[in-house]
């Protein structure tokens, strides 16, 4: 470890299921299930081992959107569908029309992008810097000068340290002197399908979705850099504009940030839950406040990331509840489902037997 460069070990472990998209959206034309596993088929893989007459009346089969159709077609027996199978996961239900993929290496395993930890750091950090009232004026200036963009808020993280031309830009980002890599990949078998519902207050919407996740109680882990010399360079170009929020390089600092910022969402979700009746949600946010968060040694942070994760946990609107003059003018680029100022009023949440789980919490030790 030099002067200027820490190099870390960081461990991370799911304590609720994670999801973090491809971008991609599996379609019932793109797996099929078998005694509760979804075979998700390589299809390349699979026409490939085709006569050219199968080939065509495949093409014709699958168009009616369903594989295991023009599986039965070609003589594909369940026993068979492994050799066809880029991964298989537990699925014990059939997906809607649409299954959200999670992240993958090229060999189909997931991992955790390092880009989706620096995120939420970013906006603990973030939030440790406005919480002061006073500073949190110039939180409310910021935004009200930015109030014309549909994204006020949730870009407002990104861009109030790192921005080109009222953009964020890697270039011009602060937080490059802080380097995550992506965790290493994960076996298939730690992975799942889930069917999400949103919450509306009491009672679900009736709106589901699906997604493939990260188990809880899996670890992996990664590198993070910190790179003192190149903060100083960055930050010398903020100086002037922003005397007095400096952005912490200590790594006990950004640790306990970011378990202040979880405090928070953790009692902001303890309050909603009580306020709505929601005893089930209830319980599992006091067991992450009583048996995670206040358990945590001090290498020891919570974060929550990924899809699902909520407008609460990547923006600042913890910080702006009480700001209904801002609300008001801001209001129709904010989500339908807010009441109140910057307070949604919908959860995503999985529905487990007695639970209601909610995604994206982990746990990263620093070694």
């Amino acid at each position: 470890m030099s002067q200027f460069i820490e190099t870390h070990k960081y461990v991370i472990e799911t304590i609720s299921p994670i999801h973090i998209g491809s971008g991609e959206k599996l379609l019932r034309t793109d797996y099929v299930i078998y005694d509760r596993r979804l075979y998700a088929i390589n299809m390349d893989r699979l026409i490939g081992s085709l006569k050219a007459e199968q080939v065509e009346t495949f093409s014709k089969i699958i168009q009616k959107g369903d594989l295991s159709l023009a599986l039965r077609f070609l003589n594909i027996k369940p026993s068979e569908y492994n050799k066809y199978a880029k991964y298989i996961i537990p699925c014990g239900f059939q997906p809607g029309k649409e299954l959200r993929s999670h992240i993958k290496d090229i060999e189909f395993k997931p991992y955790i992008p390092g880009s989706s930890i620096k995120g939420a750091i970013r906006t603990a950090i973030c939030y440790n810097l406005f919480v002061i009232q006073e500073k949190r004026k110039r939180l409310i200036q910021e935004v009200f000068k930015r109030s014309r963009s549909e994204k006020v808020i949730s870009d407002f993280v990104e861009s109030i340290f790192g921005s080109e031309d009222g953009k964020h830009s890697p270039h011009h980002d602060i937080m490059k002197f802080l380097r995550i890599s992506d965790s290493e990949s994960l076996n298939s078998n730690s992975m799942e399908v889930q069917e999400i519902n949103v919450i509306n207050r009491k009672s679900p919407s009736g709106i589901r979705m699906y997604a493939e996740v990260i188990k809880p109680g899996f670890k992996t882990s990664g590198k993070l850099i910190i790179d003192k010399l190149l903060y100083q360079e960055t930050y010398s170009k903020y100086i002037d504009e922003f005397p007095n929020y400096k952005i912490p390089t200590n790594i006990d600092t950004i640790t306990s940030y970011t378990n202040k910022f979880a405090s928070s969402l953790i009692d902001k979700e303890l309050d909603f839950a009580r306020k709505y009746g929601i005893d089930l949600l209830q319980d599992f946010y006091l067991d992450l406040k009583q048996n995670h968060l206040e358990k945590l040694n001090k290498n020891q942070f919570l974060l929550r990331i990924g899809w699902g994760g909520g407008y609460l946990s990547t923006t600042l609107g913890l910080l702006l509840e009480g700001e209904r003059q801002l609300f008001e003018r801001i209001r129709s680029y904010l989500p339908k489902t807010f009441r109140e100022p910057f307070s949604p009023m919908s959860r995503r949440l999985i529905i487990q037997q007695n639970f209601f789980i909610p995604l994206g919490w982990v746990k990263i030790t620093i070694e």
